[in-house]
């Protein structure tokens, strides 16, 4: 799992070409562990994901990405100017 551009201004792509043909769920928690935005997607979903954290506040946000196996999980860092 690829996770670009990070430090993110609000857009943050995922490159999901190792779960191509797995249903995922892509959770974001912020620093005291709320979930703040989910997504659930097909098996047949994009390569490259693209979810826009442009209206949270500046900070350290954590990503979960899981299908049916696995879970990857990375900390992503949200900087507004």
């Amino acid at each position: 799992m690829v996770i670009f551009p990070n430090p993110t201004n609000g857009e943050l792509n995922i490159d999901l070409t190792s779960f191509l043909d797995s249903s995922l769920i892509i959770n974001v928690f912020n620093s005291v562990g709320q979930l703040i935005f989910e997504r659930k997607l097909e098996a047949n979903h994009e390569i490259i994901e693209s979810i826009e954290l442009s209206n949270l506040a500046s900070g350290i946000y954590y990503l979960k990405i899981k299908n049916e196996t696995s879970l990857m999980e990375s900390t992503v860092v949200l900087t507004k100017e």
